[in-house]
């Protein structure tokens, strides 16, 4: 599982912050409306994808420890590969 940790913060370490979660997650909501299927679909996937980006974005910023703590963990697996 330690494995698991260190490889997920090392490649995806963006994920950590509230900018980049916003940023990846904004950018598949609107990949995700290029698929257009013609009934709607991928514009209702795509807009529940960017509303989960802003919700994330909310917990992220209302439990500032919780962020904190998931960085610093971050942060420490980084280094432990360096």
């Amino acid at each position: 599982m330690k494995l698991a940790a260190l490889i997920l913060s090392r490649n995806y370490g963006f994920m950590f912050s509230v900018v980049g979660r916003i940023f990846f997650m904004v950018l598949i909501g609107i990949m995700v409306s290029a698929l257009d299927t013609g009934n709607g679909f991928a514009y209702t996937m795509a807009g529940i994808t960017i509303v989960n980006a802003g919700v994330n974005a909310g917990v992220m910023l209302y439990y500032r420890d919780w962020t904190a703590d998931m960085v610093e963990e971050h942060t420490r697996l980084t280094e432990i590969q360096d």
